[in-house]
């Protein structure tokens, strides 16, 4: 498959990401789970990469990997070098 649009990972992520438009919805309350900053980031020598404060949860993350498999990402970039 390479279309990612046609796949399942991805109609999970359309449901997922229907919490975030919800009026009760705060961003603030996705920083009410533990370790957040250690899920959601990482470092490299000098360079921080913090994306806890994005609409993200450890659902969310887990299919953006499905997807990422499913379309073959790692060959793909592989096959670039």
């Amino acid at each position: 498959m390479n279309n990612p649009t046609q796949s399942v990972a991805w109609n999970k992520l359309i449901k997922l990401s229907e919490q975030f438009g919800k009026d009760d919805f705060r961003l603030s309350d996705l920083f009410e789970e533990e370790d957040r900053f250690v899920l959601f980031s990482l470092e490299h020598d000098e360079l921080l990469l913090d994306y806890s404060k994005n609409f993200i949860t450890q659902k969310v993350m887990k299919t953006l990997l499905e997807l990422a498999e499913n379309m073959q990402l790692r060959s793909s970039i592989e096959s670039m070098f």
